[in-house]
């Protein structure tokens, strides 16, 4: 039996709490590379941050993907969250093509701790660095660091910096 101080219960006998959820699909607040940058290195690590903290069991291979643009390949490699910088970062296991466009990737399936998806599919594209111009002379190997392997010269071999070249 609770009587106040003048011998009724009082207006509020107990604290009012208040609750708010979040309803807000997450964003992607940027990348890097950024979209549409060029001369990417072809040992570049991809991140994606986000506008909030994120699921971390949602972030992984299928939800953060990167595909290089003109044959549809899926890029290898491995996914992880950092949790105090909301930012998803994706290790390729070998180095990008030069010359190549890349499209990084963020499917739906990504939630927010709350459990909201992001609202639509995020793209972003990315050209890695081109071949640097190099005249050899002799007879040496180099690398053409493409993704046909190694090339054996005898003689001037000149590329133009996209991978065309001619030996004189």
């Amino acid at each position: 039996d609770y009587t106040g101080s003048e011998g009724a219960w009082p207006a509020t006998p107990y604290p009012t709490f208040t609750f708010t959820s979040d309803t807000e699909s997450p964003t992607v607040a940027s990348t890097a590379p950024a979209d549409g940058a060029t001369g990417v290195a072809v040992d570049e690590t991809i991140t994606v941050t986000f506008d909030e903290p994120m699921d971390s069991s949602t972030i992984d291979k299928s939800t953060i993907k990167l595909q290089r643009d003109e044959n549809k390949a899926w890029v290898v490699g491995e996914v992880s969250y950092d949790s105090s910088e909301w930012t998803a970062t994706l290790d390729p296991d070998g180095d990008l093509v030069k010359g190549k466009v890349y499209k990084i990737i963020v499917t739906t399936d990504v939630k927010d701790e709350w459990g909201n998806s992001l609202a639509a599919e995020y793209n972003s594209t990315f050209t890695v660095e081109t071949v640097d111009d190099k005249t050899v002379s002799g007879s040496e190997t180099i690398s053409a660091d493409s993704e046909y392997g190694t090339l054996t010269v005898t003689g001037t071999l000149t590329l133009d910096g996209k991978t065309n070249g001619k030996i004189t």
